[in-house]
């Protein structure tokens, strides 16, 4: 059972308090990180991937140089074309070096991997 952790970040004009329940997946672009909620809702902040990394819990999951995927809302993982799709439909490619990681993430969280 998940239980609710609230994440703080700031940017240079405010604060925003972000249910990690609810959290999707964090994109970083151009040393700009974007925080995706489940409510379409998205905070953007410069925060490095490294820093995104150290915060969150272990059920978020870096699958490639750009992007960290809450894997609670991986729907469909397809192992041929090494593509997710999460509950929101949107789609990423997962790295290479990170699919066998991957795997054991969802396998130690109990989520099932089909082929």
């Amino acid at each position: 059972m998940r239980t609710s952790k609230i994440l703080t970040l700031r940017n240079e004009s405010e604060f925003k308090c972000i249910d990690l329940t609810d959290l999707l997946y964090v994109y970083v672009y151009d040393y700009l990180s974007s925080f995706h909620s489940s409510n379409n809702r998205k905070f953007t902040c410069t925060k490095s991937l490294l820093e995104v990394v150290s915060i969150l819990p272990d059920n978020f999951f870096r699958i490639n140089r750009n992007c960290i995927v809450n894997i609670y809302e991986i729907d469909t993982f397809q192992l041929r074309n090494r593509t997710i799709h999460l509950s929101n439909s949107v789609e990423f490619i997962v790295s290479c070096r990170r699919i066998k990681q991957l795997q054991i993430a969802l396998t130690s969280h109990n989520l099932t991997i089909t082929g």
